[in-house]
């Protein structure tokens, strides 16, 4: 859902153009609608009706199954207007806290401090005054307001006309609306109302339930192949935690085997916050296999630090705001957070990612760090598996934000061979993920490595320069092993591949990091791109360059493997496939470490 002096001017050319044109997307499997906006309504176009006139709409699973009872309860939240020009403001300051070279590295803020920085507090008062003063009762997390009344009066309220809809694949029910307009004593204060016009997105980044073998990885593999001399964390204050979605659940008792079948510290999970249903693990691998990785292998790698599961409920229209809403209204979060999802940035509409990118650079001035997966598709992401037509240049939201530091998937490591960028093609399962955005600019930390990538001469086969957004944040910033790792679901050990294997090992490694700065009286990482980058240009050996490889194809059964035309190839430095590499750990937290 990724500074921004930095996010240069094209970022803001690409919003203002968005803007002026008023079109977005919203995800739909396989297919995706416009969202106009006029004024202050926000409308498909037509009528969903229409677009499932026949009960369905042809390339999804969701089915149309009448209007919904005007008696049922719907939930919306009103997201409040931040203050004029807040992302660039905030993109400066984080930007000046982050960078190494400056005076202000490493200065962090609290929760109020920044809120008062760029919130509009009389925005958030006018909603909430509007809606008491029509008798819907309401709760606020910052900036953002939150009310569950009945579909009548949601209705009469928005200008609405609520449908409702089923997924034949998950079983989730959800209401949906054509349009909604917004009041107009809010139009000066409300930005946007979420579970009216989109429809649920995400993806998992995984491959599931490759066969187990002898050739996996485990967590005593990526110490000795990363040079992890401790995986033990000694600051209480060094905290983590795992984002979940998708109905997916983890079993505790599953965590306690792996950590005994690995000879690890055994430590329970801290807290979860939102749905987690154990049981599920042992009726359907499906039901756990993401949410078992992510938590095996951040607990694993980042022994004894406190870890929290945070999962958000099914239905919500954009899992990756409202996950982000819910941190930022967190005084003390965990320090570190995994993403192991994606949706397609195209798919998404802009509104929600401009959001989710100032909160994330509001995290990121408060010392949080968020760690994101890149994608199992390649370039040309998930919705072409069903479809090659669709093979381009598809960017994943929230990989693509320039305040997240983003991971792609190696393979090699897992048979003692070289690492290599994974791909469906070389029997990696999945192809990892990487491109360029099509939303947000070129960052300034990352510029001088995207430009050595894209005009040195020295990459080969690079695409046409028209066929991505070669002006774009660039990503992944960074790799790890992500093929046939060995995890426990359901009393089992199964293997797993993905982008999504490599992001936790990633973020329990900053845990590490940040451990040892905070028992050194220092703060912790926060927004750690800019400081990647730059143990990446100044410290030799911090990073295993990874020079092989292409993204060019889509996650595939190794005996069948499906490749687009056109991929991203792996080159000496930063590439849009790997990153800087993968970490030589102890190299890299001495340079992070060290740093003021």
């Amino acid at each position: 859902m990724p500074s921004r002096s930095l996010i240069l001017t094209q970022a803001r050319t690409h919003a203002r153009h968005a803007r002026t044109h008023a079109r977005t997307h919203v995800f739909l499997p396989l297919y995706h609608i416009s969202i106009s906006q006029d004024a202050n309504t926000f409308s498909i176009g037509q009528p969903l009706e229409d677009l499932f006139g026949g009960g369905s709409l042809p390339g999804t699973d969701w089915l149309l199954k009448g209007p919904a009872d005007p008696q049922a309860f719907h939930t919306v939240t009103f997201a409040a207007k931040p203050k004029a020009r807040a992302l660039d403001l905030c993109t400066s300051e984080v930007e000046m806290n982050t960078s190494p070279t400056s005076p202000s590295f490493g200065t962090v803020y609290d929760a109020t401090r920044v809120h008062n920085m760029f919130s509009q507090p009389e925005a958030t008062q006018q909603i909430q005054k509007f809606l008491k003063t029509n008798n819907m009762k309401s709760s606020t997390r910052g900036e953002f307001t939150t009310v569950t009344a009945p579909v009548h009066v949601l209705e009469k309220v928005l200008g609405a006309k609520f449908l409702r809809f089923t997924s034949i694949t998950s079983r989730l029910s959800v209401l949906r609306t054509s349009s909604y307009t917004v009041p107009s004593q809010l139009t000066e204060y409300v930005s946007f109302i979420t579970n009216t016009v989109s429809f649920p997105l995400a993806r998992r980044h995984i491959r599931a339930h490759d066969a187990y073998s002898d050739k996996s990885i485990t967590p005593r593999i990526l110490f000795r192949s990363y040079s992890m001399s401790d995986p033990i964390v000694k600051n209480a204050d060094a905290t983590q935690s795992v984002f979940g979605a998708l109905s997916q659940s983890y079993d505790p008792a599953d965590l306690l085997q792996f950590q005994k079948i690995n000879n690890l510290h055994p430590t329970p999970v801290a807290n979860v916050i939102g749905p987690n249903f154990p049981k599920k693990c042992s009726e359907s691998m499906d039901h756990c296999s993401e949410a078992s990785l992510d938590m095996q292998y951040i607990m694993g790698v980042a022994q004894n630090a406190s870890t929290v599961y945070w999962a958000i409920p099914d239905g919500s229209q954009d899992p990756f705001l409202e996950w982000i809403m819910s941190v930022s209204a967190m005084a003390r979060p965990p320090l570190v957070h995994s993403i192991s999802y994606g949706a397609v940035e195209a798919l998404v509409p802009a509104e929600h990612m401009d959001r989710f990118t100032l909160e994330a650079c509001k995290l990121g001035l408060r010392g949080v760090t968020i760690v994101v997966s890149s994608g199992d598709d390649g370039v040309a992401n998930y919705i072409a598996q069903d479809d090659l037509k669709q093979c381009g240049f598809s960017p994943s939201f929230p990989a693509s934000c320039p305040f997240v530091l983003s991971v792609g998937a190696t393979q090699g490591l897992e048979s003692g061979k070289p690492e290599t960028a994974c791909s469906s093609d070389k029997g990696g399962q999945i192809t990892t993920g990487g491109g360029f955005s099509r939303l947000f600019g070129l960052p300034s930390w990352q510029r001088d490595f995207v430009h050595r990538y894209l005009y040195s001469g020295n990459t080969t086969k690079l695409p046409s320069f028209s066929s991505f957004s070669y002006n774009g944040r660039g990503y992944p910033d960074i790799s790890a092993a992500g093929h046939s790792y060995s995890i426990v679901i359901g009393g089992q050990s199964v293997g797993l591949s993905g982008t999504s294997a490599a992001t936790p090992v990633i973020a329990a490694m900053l845990t590490h990091i940040n451990s040892e700065r905070l028992s050194l009286g220092k703060s912790p990482l926060g927004f750690v791109n800019p400081a990647i980058y730059h143990a990446a240009r100044a410290v030799k050996g911090a990073f295993n360059d990874i020079t092989t490889g292409d993204n060019r194809c889509l996650t595939s059964p190794p005996e069948k493997p499906v490749c687009c035309p056109s991929g991203f190839q792996a080159s000496a430095g930063w590439d849009p496939v790997t990153g800087v590499g993968t970490p030589n750990f102890d190299k890299l937290k001495e340079a992070l470490v060290s740093m003021r």
